[in-house]
Parts: C-alpha cells; sequence; structure tokens
C-alpha cells in the first residue's frame, strides 16, 4: 500500500511540475501589476479591451492584461468572450465573421470597436509589459502561431498565458524562450462526466506535464487549492492572481501571489 501510494504522489508531482530546466529569468515578471483588459471603465464610457482602455494603462504605468482570438478571416482581434452578446449586443461568434464584419458593431455603448491585437502593440510599444491571454477552444486552434507571427516583432516584454495546454505547448516547442504560464481555477459542476474529468484535472493542474508553464495564474479566490501551492512553495514556480477588484481583495491576494492581475481600482 505504501509503495502504491509512493507512486501515486511521483507520478502527480511529475504531472504538475513547471519547466524546471533552462527556466527564464522570472524577475521580469514577478512584482508586475496588471490592468486586466486596460484600464476600463463603464461610467466613462471605456470597454474592456478597447484603445481608449489601453491608453489609459499606458498613460498611469500600469502593465495590460488582454485577450486575443482568431476572425473567420484570421485577423488576431484583442477580445474577450468567444460571442458578441455581452459587449456588442449581438448573437454572433467572433470565429464566424471577418474582421471588416466585426467593424460594423460598437463595444458597449461608446464609439469604440474590436482592435487588431498589432494596433495595440502599436500603441503600448514597449512602455508598459503585456500578458497576453490566447483565448482557444480546441488543440486545432491556429491562435498561437498567428499571435507569434506578431509578437516575433515586438520589442516590448510581454507573457502568454492560456486555459488550454495543448495551446502552450505550442509555445513550450516553438518558442521556448517566451515565458508560458497555464491559467486555472478550482471549476463548478459540470454537465457531462467528460468535462467533469477535464475540470478536475485543469483545477489540480495535472495538465502541467503537456506544456510545463513557467507560472501559474489562478483565480485569486482559490488559493488554497494543493496543486497551485505545490508549485509555487516546492517548485518555486511564480503566481498570478486573477481578478482582483479591490484594495481589501488586494492585500489578501498579495501574500500568496508574485503577480497581481487587478480591475476596478487604481492599484
Amino acid at each position: 500500500m505504501l509503495y502504491v501510494s509512493g507512486v501515486l504522489i511521483v507520478f502527480y508531482l511529475y504531472c504538475i511540475v513547471p519547466r524546471i530546466i533552462h527556466r527564464p529569468d522570472y524577475s521580469k515578471l514577478k512584482g508586475c501589476r496588471f490592468a486586466h483588459r486596460g484600464l476600463h471603465n463603464k461610467k466613462v464610457v471605456v470597454p474592456e479591451n478597447s484603445m481608449p482602455a489601453f491608453e489609459r494603462a499606458v498613460e498611469l504605468g500600469y502593465g495590460i492584461e488582454l485577450d486575443i482570438q482568431l476572425t473567420r478571416d484570421n485577423k488576431v482581434v484583442v477580445f474577450h468572450d468567444f460571442d458578441l452578446r455581452r459587449m456588442c449586443g449581438v448573437d454572433k461568434r467572433v470565429c464566424d465573421l471577418t474582421f471588416k464584419e466585426l467593424q460594423k458593431y460598437l463595444l458597449l455603448d461608446s464609439e469604440q470597436t474590436i482592435p487588431l491585437f498589432s494596433d495595440v502593440l502599436k500603441l503600448v510599444n514597449g512602455k508598459v509589459p503585456l500578458l497576453v491571454e490566447l483565448k482557444s477552444k480546441s488543440w486545432k486552434d491556429l491562435i498561437a502561431p498567428y499571435a507569434n507571427d506578431i509578437l516575433k516583432e515586438y520589442k516590448g516584454e510581454y507573457f502568454i498565458q492560456c486555459f488550454h495546454p495543448l495551446t502552450l505547448r505550442w509555445y513550450k516547442k516553438h518558442r521556448p524562450d517566451v515565458i508560458r504560464g497555464q491559467l486555472a481555477e478550482s471549476y463548478h459542476r459540470q454537465k457531462t462526466i467528460i468535462r467533469e474529468i477535464g475540470s478536475f484535472l485543469q483545477q489540480h493542474l495535472i495538465f502541467n506535464f503537456v506544456c510545463r508553464p513557467d507560472f501559474v495564474s489562478y483565480n485569486w479566490r482559490h488559493q488554497k487549492e494543493l496543486s497551485l501551492n505545490v508549485c509555487h512553495k516546492v517548485f518555486h514556480c511564480p503566481t498570478a492572481a486573477w481578478t482582483v477588484r479591490s484594495k481589501e481583495q488586494k492585500a489578501k491576494a498579495e501574500k500568496r501571489f508574485d503577480v497581481i492581475i487587478f480591475e476596478n481600482f487604481y492599484i
């Protein structure tokens, strides 16, 4: 029984261990503070993931967390949701529309439209660090190579993160020099047994063996999760807290996390 338990523990540790060999310089990541989807504010009609939200973050010297995905014509745009319902009031998916078609729809009650990732990079121009979330639904998603084609010419500091471990694996294989992070949280119960198993493995960072992340980006409210703390304390893996929405939450998150992703207040 002790032998079996020992084997299981070793296997578990093997699965969750982050990158160990040829680790990058984490000092440029630790201590960063990222404005979640830019420094947006509904009261003054500055939508999330919009050019004005990124301009405000740059002006105040905050790092920027943003989301990118592909349109039907394979343009890389900055947008969080896979559909336009919440932000544009239209029941259509980003992947079903061309970039030109997307420009017909305004973000919330503003005059802003969904920006190209390349335009955001021109705006930021290396003035603040970027935390780029790759929005990916499956291993077939091509967001990683398309994002890399744009970012390889960018001179500023940036880091990659994603929920999908196979998307991160692309970076592990093709761009090991780029610091990559596994996104996760403690999930609610899922509708099917397959999704339940997948969520369990994701929550406990078992998929780390696929992509060997450099850092773990986790819902700050679930900071006591075992695998998160093993990665942090045993393997000295940097951790990022999302999404912190008050100074009180920030004070709690800073006790366990190296990086803070915040919104709705000035940090």
